[in-house]
């Protein structure tokens, strides 16, 4: 079984960040109260925001199993699991202007079930590119996905 993951583990940072930005803010303002009463409010949101937001973070291909399994979870949730026959499935693998710009799409009978793209939710370019690189030795069928970006060659 090969494992893909997601590096989420900096988001936990921003809530220092945002932290450090309140003390900033309370020192550098004459009206240190107000620059508290707007942290109070907007920081602890940006923290429950972060801790629960659930965000893809692995995807494991079994191909002894003959399934792809995409790991869905947050910094305090439980983890939920959608598994998928790798005999149904289809992808796309779009590549932007940019080498920055890169979409993976994965289709389960059609219908798109997974949606990666680069520097979003911790996916970086080379984990998506083996993962459909793993899934094309796999056999599994490539889609056209339309104009809007062009066709990564792999």
């Amino acid at each position: 079984m090969k494992s893909y993951k997601a590096n989420n583990k900096n988001e936990l940072y921003y809530i220092f960040v945002y932290i450090a930005l309140l003390i900033v803010g309370v020192a550098l303002t004459k009206k240190p109260m107000t620059a508290l009463y707007a942290g109070g409010i907007f920081i602890p949101l940006a923290v429950l925001y972060i801790l629960f937001y659930t965000r893809l973070t692995e995807i494991q291909v079994d191909s002894k199993k003959g399934t792809l399994t995409a790991i869905y979870s947050s910094h305090i949730k439980k983890k939920r699991k959608q598994v998928f026959k790798i005999a149904n499935l289809e992808w796309g693998y779009k590549q932007g202007d940019t080498a920055k710009q890169a979409v993976c799409l994965i289709y389960d009978c059609g219908k798109e079930v997974v949606k990666l793209k680069s520097d979003k939710d911790g996916w970086k370019n080379e984990a998506m590119y083996y993962l459909v690189t793993d899934l094309e030795k796999l056999g599994v069928k490539r889609r056209f996905t339309g104009y809007m970006m062009k066709d990564a060659q792999l």
